[in-house]
């Protein structure tokens, strides 16, 4: 059970990296490249899927991303956490506060989806 949980966080974490750092090859980064990041949907299946356990394999694909950028540590760490909580509260929002089924079956369902990723920004922010 140790080696599958290790398998999937690494999977994850891989899956996330990946993603954000091909849209950042192909969008400048700033402001609008935030509409353009689907590591945030990588991170929020994944922990719809298999729980928050896999809110680590985020923080540390994150801090990997900023570390790979030149970022300087205190802002690599910055942005892991939040990027973490993002995912997290969005997690919150939708497995433990929303009738929310995984399925998407129905337009509640899908509308949740989409009110938990941007509730989360808003709240954090």
């Amino acid at each position: 059970a140790v080696h599958q949980a290790l398998a999937w966080t690494v999977l994850i974490a891989v899956a996330y990296y990946v993603s954000a750092r091909g849209v950042l090859e192909l969008i400048p980064f700033d402001k609008h490249s935030a509409l353009l990041w689907p590591s945030s949907g990588i991170a929020l299946a994944a922990l719809l899927v298999l729980g928050p356990r896999m809110l680590p394999a985020v923080f540390v694909a994150c801090g990997a991303l900023g570390w790979s950028m030149g970022e300087p540590v205190e802002r690599v760490v910055a942005a892991a956490a939040v990027n973490t909580l993002y995912g997290g509260v969005s997690w919150w929002l939708l497995a433990r506060r929303a009738y929310f089924n995984m399925r998407l079956g129905r337009v509640q369902d899908a509308i949740g989806f989409l009110l938990a990723g941007v509730g989360a920004t808003v709240l954090i922010k």
